[in-house]
């Protein structure tokens, strides 16, 4: 009589780690993937500095490894700005596990560049780009003064080429601030070049209305391509809906499709959003995750799945 009780206890054990495992590796819905989305906006600035105090800001670092947009004045920068999708994640099949976790794509690429700069080259070849640019300047400068001194304000469009020399002036005063503070620069010995990232997630609460919250940087995948973004709280809203990542590879990528925040429904992959979800069609009109929309290609769940394991940044 005990055996037979130990055997239905094990029987009905097995039945409900059966049932489990199925839940957990169920395939998605529409309505599930929509709860999972968030859209992610990334705000970028550069700091440059020396050990004398001298700062100075710029927007955004251009192909040519140097810095545009400076600004004196922290408060005055206009930063950088990309919106991407991501999704909240679970860290494993098992069990629900996302503490605020966020998949996402790398919107720019520019700090890999940035980190290798050598800090007094760099100053050096900015002060040398803003000298020209001034000159450039200050050649227009001449051009306007001397219209603005020929003609009067009855002339047709007078008005315009005023605001406009106006407009170059203040430029001029800016560079040569700039340039002045480069050249105190040039005469440090160490110059350092910061990079400050702001990444905000929207989603929908239970209500229906739009909630954003600031995220970390958690992870980052050695080619620059995805990122796991955290809530500073490690908060997960209680409607919202984590993915899972089954444990076995899914290469067969046809008949996939994307969910993003650019449509209400799954659309073809090459109109989403990079972050946008990728999921391949099983049965019941359902799907099942297989990877995640880049700027150029898509990495599958398997890859995601190995940054997520990954120890976080400090």
């Amino acid at each position: 009589m005990r055996k037979k009780r130990l055997l239905l206890g094990f029987l009905v054990l097995c039945l409900v780690v059966i049932a489990w495992f199925v839940y957990r590796l169920w395939p998605t819905d529409t309505t599930q993937a929509k709860r999972a989305l968030v859209q992610v906006q990334h705000q970028r600035y550069y700091q440059l500095s020396d050990t004398k105090g001298n700062k100075l800001f710029f927007s955004s670092l251009n192909s040519d490894s140097l810095l545009e947009g400076a600004a004196w004045n922290e408060r005055d920068v206009r930063s950088s700005k990309w919106i991407t999708d991501g999704f909240w994640v679970n860290k494993t099949w098992l069990y629900p596990s996302c503490n605020g976790e966020i998949v996402t794509a790398v919107s720019d690429s520019s700090h890999v560049m940035a980190n290798k700069l050598e800090g007094i080259l760099l100053v050096s070849n900015q002060l040398n780009k803003s000298k020209r640019q001034l000159n450039s300047l200050k050649h227009q400068q001449n051009e306007l003064r001397y219209y603005l001194r020929v003609h009067g304000v009855q002339d047709m469009g007078y008005n315009i080429v005023a605001g406009y020399a106006n407009d170059i002036h203040l430029q001029c005063d800016t560079l040569n601030k700039v340039i002045a503070l480069l050249q105190l620069m040039k005469k440090s010995q160490k110059v350092r070049l910061l990079r400050k990232d702001i990444f905000t997630i929207s989603y929908k609460n239970a209500e229906g209305k739009v909630e954003k919250t600031h995220c970390n940087v958690i992870r980052e995948d050695a080619n620059h391509k995805i990122l796991i973004l955290k809530t500073k709280d490690s908060r997960f809203p209680s409607n919202a809906y984590a993915m899972t990542i089954v444990p076995w590879n899914i290469d067969d990528m046809n008949e996939s499709m994307a969910v993003t925040t650019r449509f209400r429904q799954p659309c073809a992959i090459e109109f989403a959003h990079p972050g946008s979800m990728i999921f391949v069609s099983t049965y019941m009109h359902k799907g099942r995750f297989a990877g995640i929309k880049l700027s150029d290609g898509y990495y599958n769940s398997r890859q995601i799945d190995k940054l997520i394991h990954l120890e976080e940044k400090n």
